[in-house]
């Protein structure tokens, strides 16, 4: 059974105020992207940390860059200081969770919400937050599951070898973070079992009557058979339905699965907000327990009935709690009774299938110095190949030659359209094909080549910029920290001279006034100089009796530890 843990899922977090830090790694599973909101607004606050991992459903994020590369939208950071990679399931790959790590320290979020606006920062999602560092070690578990969800994916070949070995590098910076949890967590997923029998062996564990069943979600499937399910196994004596006029359900179906219960439906809202509500939850109410399940997963068979093997991959939190803790999280929301469910006209939203494009599929790029790595579906012939630049511009290539497996095919870029290509466009153009019958040219498809070494990069160069927090920490209170200030002004000789080389470096400094009155060096009282906190500032070791500020001996501890660095590469750039 699953430890009861306070960690009542919320919908008051601001998720773009948790991710900020200097974390070393963020790994993030989503099944829908707004990559726009991502590069303008999530990556300033994410600047701290150097290794950033998205991984998005491949059908959604497939729709998401064709859609970028016809409105001319580059996302020109995309794999190249952050990496956004498919989660390739026959299935949606729907869970939630963001995994922010450093080396001894972690943050884990799993909740309901994709990465984007409303799924980021609006109060219609519900998150679980958990933490660990030295001084908590509560929910080691908790992390231990999330990664063993990741490594799963990694394992059934579910993600492409650049990301896996990315992953690695983020499992190398975090050393407490285990591979699998030692016992039973709150997390669940259903990579082997589905999550509605996880669910029903917690509360066949509390071995007590269930007096009441709550769901909500936006979606179900077509027959309500999830909703019946979990009636059938549960009986409980009350049936609580809530609902929304956007809620995709055939109303006969509902119906139908709640024929022979007490049942309620409700209309759901957040109070005095038009919120969209996207949270889902199935939550079991006994005499003196309350059950929870929250995250990702839908009214749907695929998304609870199901494993890996037929269904999605999701990821929720099961919770055994006391009596009544549940109840804060029905505080923001208003239940109004549904008197006639018919007049609303709700409906199943189904999704047409999309046929299957004919030929070799790309699945992955990876670009290494000069050399360009394409993964397809099956070999065919290289000089059919036609690489251009995001303006249509053909990009030259030699030396195309195919692997053992006759799968993925290396070619050598020109180097100077190398350069332009990180420096200018993307994404890379992929055609395989020339003109047909008719003249007309098959498609071409963009891709998003990894760089590995470019992310790595980041990785060491962030390394050396946290000297600092070795030296100390900062004051917290604001009076502290401009008095901190202050002192490392008064400790630097700053000159004319100086001044005007630093506003205006390629401009040579105007003379000196005629007949200003000037210091010979005869005239300096030496003695009083050298009593100066100004002189003492730049001779640590040679200036005794003089007081030593706190901004002068950070500096000073700064100045010692970059002394003893090799000097940074000059070509490492980063993007914020």
């Amino acid at each position: 059974m699953a430890r009861a843990r306070r960690t009542v899922a919320t919908a008051s977090v601001v998720l773009p105020e948790l991710i900020q830090g200097p974390w070393t790694s963020l790994v993030v599973l989503t099944y829908g992207a707004d990559l726009t909101f991502f590069d303008s607004h999530l990556l300033r606050q994410l600047s701290q940390v150097p290794l950033r991992i998205i991984l998005v459903d491949s059908v959604r994020l497939n729709e998401a860059l064709s859609e970028a590369a016809a409105t001319g939208q580059s996302h020109k950071h995309a794999n190249r200081s952050y990496l956004l990679a498919p989660i390739r399931h026959a299935r949606p790959a729907h869970a939630k969770v963001i995994l922010l790590t450093s080396r001894n320290a972690g943050r884990l979020l799993i909740g309901s919400g994709n990465l984007g606006q409303n799924g980021y920062a609006t109060p219609g999602e519900l998150w679980h937050v958990y933490g660990y560092d030295d001084t908590n070690v509560s929910f080691a578990d908790e992390f231990a599951a999330a990664r063993q969800l990741i490594d799963t994916m990694a394992k059934e070949h579910l993600l492409d070898p650049p990301v896996c070995e990315a992953l690695s590098t983020v499992w190398d910076q975090a050393p407490w973070l285990s591979n699998a949890p030692a016992g039973p967590t709150t997390i669940c997923d259903n990579r082997v079992t589905s999550l509605a029998t996880q669910f029903l062996g917690v509360v066949a564990a509390i071995d007590q009557p269930v007096q009441q069943l709550t769901v909500h979600a936006p979606f179900y499937d077509t027959k309500a058979a999830a909703l019946r399910f979990l009636v059938d196994q549960l009986t409980p004596r009350q049936v609580r339905v809530l609902l929304r006029k956007d809620t995709s359900v055939n109303p006969r179906a509902l119906l139908k699965a709640l024929e022979g219960t007490r049942a309620q439906l409700l209309e759901v809202s957040v109070t005095n907000d038009d919120t969209y509500i996207h949270a889902k939850w199935v939550h079991v109410a006994t005499t003196e327990r309350d059950i929870l399940l929250t995250g990702s997963p839908n009214l749907s068979r695929p998304a609870l009935l199901s494993d890996w093997t037929s269904g999605n991959i999701e990821a929720g939190v099961i919770q055994v709690l006391a009596s009544g803790d549940v109840d804060e999280l029905y505080q923001p929301l208003t239940l109004t009774p549904i008197d006639n469910l018919s007049a609303w006209g709700l409906k199943i939203e189904t999704t047409p299938p999309k046929p299957v494009p004919a030929g070799p599929l790309l699945l992955w790029s990876q670009l290494q110095g000069h050399h360009l790595r394409l993964a397809f579906t099956a070999t065919f012939d290289a000089s059919l190949l036609h690489l251009s630049a995001a303006d249509g511009a053909a990009l030259a290539f030699k030396n195309a030659r195919w692997d053992g497996n006759g799968t993925l095919l290396t070619v050598t870029l020109d180097p100077n359209q190398v350069e332009q290509a990180v420096q200018a466009w993307w994404p890379i153009g992929v055609r395989i094909g020339d003109l047909d019958a008719d003249g007309n040219e098959p498609p071409t498809l963009p891709t998003w080549p990894y760089q590995i070494e470019q992310l790595a990069s980041r990785l060491k160069a962030a390394a050396t910029n946290r000297l600092l927090h070795k030296v100390g920490p900062l004051p917290d209170a604001d009076k502290e920290l401009y008095e901190l200030l202050t002192q490392l002004e008064r400790s630097l000789i700053f000159d004319p001279i100086t001044a005007w080389r630093t506003v205006h470096p390629d401009t040579p400094p105007p003379p000196d006034n005629e007949g200003e009155q000037k210091l010979a060096w005869k005239d300096i009282d030496w003695s009083k100089l050298k009593r100066s906190p100004h002189f003492g500032a730049y001779h640590y070791l040679t200036a005794p009796g003089i007081t030593r500020t706190d901004i002068e001996v950070i500096l000073a501890s700064i100045y010692a530890q970059l002394s003893k660095l090799p000097q940074p590469v000059d070509d490492v750039t980063t993007d914020d």
